[in-house]
């Protein structure tokens, strides 16, 4: 507004400057050329020199009006192809895959094309399952842009799992992982693909980067990195199944392989202490379990440990009541100790265990163990009341963990 106004004011000066100098002298203008002779007053001849000029401004506004007027509705000007281009990414974010295709297949056209355009177009011949088309944009968005191969890569890797070609898109990732191995985004594209294949090996070259950068959960990343050790056990022991011995030589350097803090892990060591047993290694297992209780005491690890049938139950029992001296308040400890008595016949000693362990903590499993002793020593009411509990406390336990 300010500018406007002071515009007026000027224009205003102008006029009462003309309108005082024009009287005063009206001037004199003589243009001789050859035989060319031009004579006039100065104010008249300025005059002709303005519209002169104004003339040629309105027509240098009149000739861009119609080019624009032109690039409007030619199909073929380079403006009409950048609206289209526009309207093809518009179409495309809408998911209009074949109107989207149209136009950005025109787009691509123009002298000044756009990255996005190709890949655009690349994404909707993908939608529309013209795998071919949308291969020759992929390439020529390579020729337009040769620097952008981590994105170009990146789409390209993402529109080969649409079409659920792990294979192509694994090596197409794998190439820009070696180009950049620390991108985070090429990182997560590697873990879908690994995770779709179920690749757990690749998995667990890829888990520290995971952690690194955050790509995933804190919870969801320690529910993996436990799912991928456990699924390499089994891996070791199932590949291997009809040759024991290097099945068990496998399971053995998979186990090697893992982190301290995962052999920490109960679930992992149960699968590990199952697929040794499961080869014959009783010996083996009953050690290792062994020496994890003495190092961190649990009673998942001492129930587990009463599972094994270990070659000298003796020395089995022996190692279960050393535990006794600092954990005498551990129902599952005695429950342990009455089935290695048990198992080694030693029936007054597994009562006296089965008595400590309900005394401490009434569960149906101990229950059930007594009841069977006392049923076998003739103790037939008490074994049937032992019994019934049993059952009962299984019946509960399975309604808490029933769903709603």
């Amino acid at each position: 507004m300010n500018r406007l106004i002071f515009k007026l004011i000027i224009v205003i000066l102008c006029a009462v400057l003309l309108g005082i100098a024009i009287p005063l002298d009206a001037g004199y203008v003589v243009i001789k050329y050859n035989r060319f002779e031009y004579q006039s007053s100065f104010w008249i001849s300025l005059a002709i020199l303005g519209a002169t000029a104004f003339t040629i401004w309105l027509c240098y506004v009149l000739i861009g009006l119609f080019f624009q007027l032109l690039g409007k509705v030619n199909p073929l000007s380079f403006e009409r192809k950048q609206k289209l281009g526009e309207l093809g990414l518009r179409e495309l974010a809408e998911g209009n895959w074949a109107n989207a295709l149209k136009h950005l297949s025109k787009a691509v056209k123009t002298h000044q094309p756009s990255l996005s355009y190709y890949l655009g177009a690349a994404q909707a011949a993908n939608e529309l399952a013209e795998y071919s088309k949308s291969d020759t944009f992929i390439e020529q968005a390579c020729n337009f842009a040769p620097k952008a191969k981590l994105s170009i890569g990146l789409t390209f890797a993402r529109l080969l799992m649409a079409r659920q070609d792990y294979a192509r898109a694994l090596s197409v990732t794998k190439e820009l992982y070696d180009i950049k191995p620390n991108h985070p985004s090429v990182i997560q594209l590697l873990y879908t693909i690994y995770l779709q294949q179920e690749n757990w090996a690749a998995i667990k070259n890829i888990l520290p980067p995971l952690r690194k950068y955050k790509l995933l959960p804190d919870n969801t990343l320690v529910k993996l990195e436990q799912y991928v050790w456990i699924s390499l056990l089994k891996e070791s022991y199932t590949a291997n199944k009809d040759q024991p011995v290097l099945a068990k030589e496998q399971l053995t350097t998979a186990w090697n392989s893992l982190p301290a803090n995962a052999k920490e892990d109960y679930h992992l060591l149960e699968v590990y202490i199952q697929q040794l047993c499961s080869l014959g290694g009783y010996q083996e297992a009953e050690q290792v379990l062994q020496k994890h209780i003495d190092k961190n005491y649990s009673p998942e690890l001492v129930y587990l440990y009463g599972q094994i049938e270990g070659n000298d139950n003796n020395q089995q029992i022996a190692n279960a009541e050393r535990w006794v001296d600092k954990h005498n308040n551990d129902a599952i400890l005695f429950l342990t100790l009455g089935k290695l008595c048990q198992r080694s016949q030693l029936w007054g000693k597994a009562k006296e265990y089965f008595e400590k362990s309900i005394a401490l903590q009434r569960s149906p499993e101990a229950c059930l163990e007594l009841a069977g002793y006392l049923g076998q020593r003739g103790e037939i009411q008490k074994s049937n009341q032992l019994f019934q509990e049993s059952l009962q406390k299984f019946h509960l336990s399975l309604q808490t963990m029933r769903p709603e």
